[in-house]
């Protein structure tokens, strides 16, 4: 199982929003099959404040899956992890939109501006996560928001079907038995564990 991600890792410190009530965030392409761990943005916290966040599908706007939510106890600014509740899949090649929500307006959620118009808002009370996105309008702003992902694994036999060396000990082995009998021949191994040069007849 392999660690990828796909969002925004910058810390850009080009502006920020501080406007609370609005649903923020942008889009971005997956690069692979796999399942959402976390999802991290870069902000400054306030005492008391909450925050949250969510992936949406950028398709049609649907909910794909949403964050723990944060009462911060401190004022820093740094990156921020919240963890995905249950289990999120995402695909390669998809475009999803990562959004982050606080009920303060004193919170600054930081972005690059200057970019292609990626990202939208969404005007909404601090509540649960609506169904469906509805933006307002897209905006030249990528947000400083990404999401962990870890990749699925495939199952042993379609594995072994794309890539039948995957199994390294056992050839090694077999090609072992075979330089040292000289005549190429696979091995054959009866169901309680004895090992003949070759299949017996019969």
């Amino acid at each position: 199982m392999a660690i990828f991600n796909f969002g925004n890792e910058n810390n850009d410190k080009d502006s920020s929003w501080h406007n609370d009530g609005y649903i923020v965030g942008t889009y971005f392409t997956c690069p692979d099959n796999g399942t959402i761990d976390e999802i991290k943005a870069y902000l400054t916290k306030v005492i008391g404040a909450k925050v949250k966040c969510a992936i949406y599908k950028h398709s049609d706007g649907s909910k794909l899956g949403v964050t723990e939510e944060h009462t911060f106890t401190d004022a820093n600014e740094e990156w921020v992890t919240f963890a995905i509740e249950g289990s999120v899949s995402v695909e390669k090649d998809e475009v999803y939109w990562l959004f982050f929500w606080s009920n303060s307006s004193s919170v600054n959620f930081w972005y690059a501006s200057s970019v292609p118009t990626i990202s939208d808002a969404m005007n909404k009370s601090y509540n649960s996560w609506p169904d469906t996105f509805s933006g307002l309008g897209a905006s030249g702003r990528e947000y400083d928001i990404y999401a962990v992902c870890s990749t699925i694994p495939l199952p042993v036999s379609l594995a072994a079907e794309i890539n039948p060396n995957a199994f390294t000990g056992y050839h090694c082995f077999q090609e072992q038995f075979q330089k040292r009998r000289g005549d190429g021949k696979i091995p054959y191994k009866t169901p309680d564990g004895t090992l003949y040069r070759s299949a017996p007849s019969g």
